[in-house]
């Protein structure tokens, strides 16, 4: 469904429209967040325009928030061996939700990865 929301960015507060999308990750503790942004005119205008916006995904393990999970952020998608390649460290809040900006890719291991 969609329903809409405010978040604190530190910039600000945000209101947006969520769509909430569900999906099982039964393969391995790894989990991908990105947000490809496509639809739109690329004009250099549009582009630095894209670059303002951020989305914010909420993470449940067995129906509960992943409070406070470590966030690897990354500008590629990491390959094995390439793990420490992280540009950021973010965390997800007490509800489980995390930011992400366009460009970036967080890897997730809710309750596994700890803070390295």
């Amino acid at each position: 469904g969609i329903s809409e929301i405010e978040k604190e960015t530190g910039d600000g507060v945000i209101t947006t429209q969520l769509r909430s999308v569900v999906t099982k990750n039964t393969y391995r503790p790894l989990l991908y967040l990105q947000k490809e942004l496509d639809g739109y005119v690329k004009t250099e205008e549009n582009e630095k325009k894209m670059e303002d916006y951020v989305f914010f995904f909420r993470v449940l393990v067995n129906g509960e928030p992943a409070a406070d999970e470590a966030c690897r952020v990354y500008t590629e998608k990491p390959g094995a061996g390439k793990y420490d390649t992280y540009t950021q460290l973010r965390r997800t809040d007490a509800d489980g939700v995390v930011m992400v900006k366009k460009g970036e890719i967080l890897l997730l291991t809710p309750g596994y990865m700890g803070d390295h």
